[in-house]
């Protein structure tokens, strides 16, 4: 593990403009050491820097610690602190606070802001801060990450018990409120990470889809990370490698994206591409339509993989979530044939070793068009299986002549263009059938009238087509 320069040391006696170069200083180690340790160690590395730093300085006020707690939360509670990431802490307080440490908590965070943090604070009693995580979920959530850093030590410890307990939020009311905070968040991005400006934080299979499945762990399992799922069976060993390789992958791009923005910044835009594919390691930051527009390729092909991998993951995880918080009625089953039937509105495959006749991977959406007015999506296991049947194919599905037979069928089907070839494009299976479809997946359009990669935007004109096509026909009936 690299040493930390002798310029990132902190002393009591700092002035404000020492403290600032003492800040800038890690940075700049950290920057030019990026790729000498896992982003999670220099994530890590921030965050314990920032600990020590700010409990010197509360150390200095004299407060009575007995009573009085200072805590990290959010981001930089999970220590995952990226160069302009916000720093999130809770002072708590037994009681009433005193005039006097009233005003040396004041102190406290004007010292944060005159060394230029982007500080977000709460100072609540304990009682106040139990009511906060009642009357607002995203309090709650925040507070799920709740660390100690300084002074009383048993509040961490009872606010997570509150929160873990069914008195502040009961596990079904907050699986509610977060699959909904996730699903709008997914309309806000329509439905797709492909875009050519991407959110890494908020878009399908970004940074909160990960964060959402954590929080929603926490609360119902009480397990300190995603890690400690496999033993409840939910995600398996190699799932749980790609959900972190995805994860750090994103981290890098993030980290890259903050130091190209020089700001707090989430979303990829074009203007930052090039310097974050040069920081990535991906080639020399050139314009745009030059050798540099290569490098930006490489990088947002692997970054558009990652988020597809996350956003399979994550669905499959919260389905099984659902199944496991929320109370379960007898399903309702409609069988297909042997081999699929529809359960509560997902087809679901009736033997996992279904998939070893690849042809069924096929009829597994021409079923969906047919059956357009019955189904929504498909089930966590049958997704599953899917993702592993699609990773072991020696060939393009359009090698077997009846694949190609049932293709033409699903085009041909008035409902094909619906559900169907979304969830074939969503989950590989457009790009598993044809190799040209497999080769502008996440390819880049390098101007500002598309707004979409060259897979998504095919995606949606076919999307378009058979949208008019209905409204062509509703027309006709009235």
């Amino acid at each position: 593990m690299l040493s930390q320069p002798a310029s990132t040391d902190l002393r009591p006696d700092m002035t404000t403009a020492e403290l600032k170069q003492a800040i800038k200083s890690l940075d700049l180690f950290l920057q030019d050491n990026i790729f000498q340790s896992a982003i999670n160690d220099t994530l890590n590395k921030r965050s314990h820097f920032f600990d020590a730093l700010l409990c010197q300085l509360w150390q200095t006020l004299e407060l009575d610690n007995r009573f009085i707690s200072l805590n990290a939360v959010g981001g930089y509670g999970r220590q995952t602190l990226h160069p302009f990431s916000d720093i999130d802490i809770c002072i708590i307080h037994d009681g009433e606070l005193t005039a006097s440490d009233g005003t040396k908590i004041s102190e406290f965070l004007t010292q944060l802001w005159d060394i230029g943090l982007d500080l977000g604070h709460a100072v609540r009693s304990l009682k106040d801060t139990y009511q906060a995580c009642k009357d607002d979920v995203t309090i709650a959530t925040s507070l799920l990450e709740i660390r100690h850093l300084f002074g009383h030590t048993e509040h961490q410890q009872q606010v997570l018990s509150a929160l873990y307990g069914q008195d502040l939020w009961q596990s079904q009311a907050f699986f509610n409120a977060k699959q909904s905070e996730q699903q709008e968040r997914h309309a806000k991005a329509q439905g797709t990470a492909f875009s050519i400006e991407p959110n890494l934080k908020t878009s399908p299979g970004g940074i909160r889809d990960i964060q959402t499945l954590t929080w929603v762990a926490r609360k119902h399992f009480g397990v300190a990370n995603m890690q400690s799922l496999r033993r409840f069976g939910f995600l398996t060993n190699d799932e749980y490698a790609e959900l972190m390789e995805c994860q750090n992958f994103l981290f890098r791009v993030r980290f890259a994206l903050h130091q190209a923005a020089q700001r707090s910044e989430n979303r990829l835009l074009l203007q930052y591409q090039a310097e974050v594919a040069k920081l990535m390691g991906f080639g020399d930051s050139m314009s745009i339509g030059e050798s540099g527009s290569i490098a930006i390729e490489k990088m947002m092909r692997q970054l558009f993989r990652a988020m597809k991998r996350i956003g399979e993951l994550n669905k499959i995880l919260m389905a099984y979530f659902h199944r496991e918080i929320i109370e379960q009625l007898n399903p309702e089953i409609i069988p297909i044939n042997d081999n699929f039937e529809i359960v509560d509105q997902y087809i679901h495959v009736r033997d996992e070793t279904v998939f070893i006749d690849r042809t069924q991977i096929m009829a597994l959406f021409e079923f969906i068009a047919i059956h357009h007015d019955k189904i929504v999506g498909i089930t966590a296991e049958t997704l599953r299986l899917l993702r592993q049947v699609r990773r072991r194919l020696m060939g393009d599905l359009q090698d077997f002549q009846r694949c190609r037979q049932q293709f033409k069928a699903i085009f041909a089907h008035p409902e094909g263009m619906g559900l169907a070839i979304t969830l074939m494009h969503q989950h590989g299976i457009l790009a598993s059938y044809l190799p040209q479809w497999r080769e502008v997946v996440g390819q880049m359009q390098f101007d500002l009238f598309h707004a979409y990669t060259v897979d998504e935007h095919t995606h949606k004109v076919l999307k378009n087509i058979y949208a008019y096509g209905k409204d062509i026909k509703s027309l006709d009936k009235d």
